[in-house]
């Protein structure tokens, strides 16, 4: 009979609300108790947990992760605890092995006693669910009085016996998935963290580890100059005195940070960037994610020769690197092998061309950009006649699928590989040709291949895409007066149809899916008078505050300008407190200025300037850097922005701006910035409710 091994899931948690059921739910079947410290939660993460069986205690936060932990700890009567954040899990098929695992480590331990500590590997995940960095994790360990976590921030396992950890490494049978660095939270991670980093090399200015932390948390929340000097540190004098991850974290920080342009142009640092990393290897380091640091960094640069020399050496080092340090390139390797595939095809060497764009699909097989580029070699050799390349693409995809068969063939089609397409076809099934020509699949097929070209900088990924495109397509050719019979405005129409290119431009620009949902859904409100899609896209949080946008507000000089200003002032303290460094508002005078200041009477470092819009001219009236500037304004927006060119140009502050009071800002603004300042990414969202353009909000960050 087997032996019955005892878990007790162990985790800290503070407002984890929306993470709490899989935290908890995956455990359910396999561990014994659920232990539950909350640090201080104001939402409803206590009751989400109770609700599901979990020991509730509750810690008082004393800026110390380990003190929290091992309180956790104490509380836990398990032979063996498994202490995963709440931003952690294990997918249902490691949890069902956790406990075999651990039984087998028991058995199997080849030294004196029995195992403390069970090594995972720990994968993060990025928004869209895809692993981008893998490394290893201490997560799994025996409930002994001596084994308990040290440290404030950053904390780690020991013995308080001061004895070595006895280790089973279960990285291949068991992964963590870690979504602490979706987006919406990098930045909360680092405004929490920076404090405390900041104290422990106060009390300690030789804790160069912390340091290192201290540079990627400054990071985290965008904070690049920080970031950079911080690293700088690190690296000229804590080269020999931090841990070699900490080493490898601060150079990988500066790379992001030099090539951020939020410190200046990324250009001027490319000297630095090569002194820094050729210390980096005569002090004896040596992790493959240092060379692919140094190649993303000179690819914004535009190095091509240069990416290719750095992506090449971290393949190569990657090929023999046996350590636990996170590796962030493991989760870009499709990106790598692409580039280099294109590389190469560009420079005529087609066998390392297909070596590389074989190895790109085998990451992820359905990558249109690595496949079409192996088409068009295949197609160009004329020594692989379409049966051949049909049995070489059968190594990567199953031919014997119909999902994979009908991809290979439509990228046959979109590249003109007509052997191969005629030779596919003929192979293929009355059952198979009869799903391929199905209404659905012969509409999709011809239109996405009329629209492939008639737009051929937007790539065709999923339905918005297209039906964005169609409806640009109707835009563009449809005659005026069938325009006017559906649309909203007749004026309205006019002015869509003239400006169709900049609308696909401005579409192209748009940084993620809910902008270009919103765009979409404008264009149907406003040329269908359809607000389905609009009403799909409206945001219902606070107008302008979006944490996936602007995720923190600390440390910032902002301005404020034009309408709405009490409301949206409560709005952001609501949103970030009082950590900003300093506000201007622009108010002009009447009852609204004096609702402002009588608002925000018991806030600190507030100006509040009575002026005439119209005359206003930001880059006079502040002559200090901008870190945010607000504007809410029904007619001269333009010169506005005009008056805020050299902050935008120099400092790329963010932009919040409401551009509902002419549909020709939707264009124009964007076109405006990327002009004086190439570095922004565009954001749209809409919080109105009328089917005219009515509180659309444009994000430049």
């Amino acid at each position: 009979m087997a032996k019955e091994i005892n878990i007790s899931q162990c985790m800290i948690v503070k407002n984890e609300e929306k993470n709490i059921r899989r935290a908890l739910s995956w455990a359910k079947e396999i561990v014994q108790e659920q232990i539950v410290v909350d640090t201080g939660s104001t939402d409803h993460t206590v009751e989400i947990a109770e609700s599901m069986g979990a020991k509730i205690f509750h810690f008082e936060w004393c800026d110390d992760f380990s003190a929290a932990k091992n309180y956790a700890i104490e509380q836990a009567s398990g032979d063996w605890i498994a202490f995963l954040d709440a931003d952690e899990y294990f997918t249902p098929e490691d949890a069902r092995k956790l406990p075999e695992v651990i039984r087998t480590a028991e058995k199997n331990f080849s030294q004196n006693g029995t195992p403390d500590v069970i090594r995972a590997t720990w994968a993060q995940l990025n928004d869209e669910g895809k692993v981008f960095a893998v490394s290893e994790q201490d997560r799994i360990f025996r409930n002994r009085e001596d084994v308990r976590y040290r440290k404030p921030i950053h904390e780690v396992l020991a013995s308080t016996r001061g004895r070595d950890l006895q280790l089973v490494d279960a990285t291949e049978a068991l992964s963590i998935m870690h979504t602490g660095y979706f987006r919406s939270v990098i930045a909360e991670k680092g405004k929490r963290n920076v404090p405390l980093l900041k104290k422990a090399v106060h009390n300690d200015p030789d804790d160069y580890d912390s340091w290192a932390y201290l540079a990627e948390a400054f990071s985290a929340e965008e904070h690049y100059t920080e970031a950079l000097q911080t690293a700088e540190k690190v690296l000229e004098e804590g080269l020999h005195k931090a841990e070699p991850p900490q080493i490898n974290t601060a150079l990988m920080t500066w790379f992001t940070a030099a090539s951020s342009g939020r410190t200046g142009n990324p250009e001027q640092y490319k000297e630095k960037a090569y002194a820094l990393y050729e210390r980096y290897c005569r002090a004896g380091y040596s992790y493959p994610d240092i060379e692919f640091g140094m190649a993303c960094y000179l690819q914004k640069l535009g190095d091509t020769d240069g990416v290719v020399l750095f992506f090449e050496a971290a393949l190569q080092k990657l090929e023999y690197y046996r350590g636990v340090d996170t590796l962030k390139m493991a989760g870009r390797l499709d990106h790598i092998y692409a580039y280099l595939a294109l590389y190469y095809s560009e420079k005529k060497d087609a066998q390392k061309s297909v070596y590389y764009c074989t190895l790109s699909l085998r990451v992820d097989k359905y990558q249109e950009t690595p496949l079409s580029c192996l088409l068009e070699l295949l197609k160009d050799d004329r020594n692989t006649e379409a049966a051949q390349a049909y049995a070489f693409l059968g190594k990567i995809y199953d031919i014997d699928s119909l999902k994979d068969k009908l991809f290979i063939l439509k990228m046959t089609m979109t590249t003109g590989y007509q052997k191969l397409e005629e030779f596919i076809r003929a192979g293929m099934s009355e059952e198979e040709i009869k799903e391929l020509w199905s209404d659905n699949c012969q509409s999709w097929a011809k239109k996405q291949e009329a629209l492939k070209e008639a737009y051929p900088n937007i790539s065709i990924r999923n339905r918005t895409d297209m039906n964005f495109l169609s409806l640009l397509n109707e835009l563009r050719d449809m005659d005026a007066e069938k325009l006017y019979e559906k649309a909203l405005i007749r004026g309205l129409a006019d002015m869509l149809k003239e400006h169709h290119k900049s609308i696909e431009a401005f579409y192209e620009k748009l940084a993620d899916y809910r902008s270009k949902q919103c765009l979409y859904g404008l264009l149907e409100m406003w040329l269908r008078k359809e607000s389905r899609i609009i009403s799909m896209a409206r945001e219902n949080g606070l107008e302008f505050w979006d944490m996936d946008i602007i995720p923190t507000a600390e440390g910032m000089t902002c301005a404020d300008i034009g309408e709405h200003q009490t409301e949206c002032a409560n709005g952001f303290l609501y949103t970030y407190d009082d950590t900003y460094k300093k506000i201007y508002f622009f108010t002009q005078e009447g009852a609204e200025g004096e609702e402002l200041e009588k608002s925000l009477s018991g806030c600190r470092d507030v100006s509040f300037i009575n002026t005439e819009l119209a005359d206003l001219e930001l880059d006079k009236a502040v002559e200090e850097p901008l870190d945010l500037i607000r504007m809410d304004v029904s007619a001269g927006l333009l010169e506005l922005l005009a008056g805020c060119r050299k902050h935008i140009e120099k400092e790329q502050p963010k932009l919040a701006v409401c551009i509902d009071s002419d549909c020709n800002h939707l264009w124009q603004v964007p076109k405006l910035l990327k002009e004086w300042n190439p570095n922004y990414r565009f954001y749209l969202r809409y919080y109105g409710e009328k089917p005219i353009p009515d509180r659309v909000v444009l994000f430049a960050v």
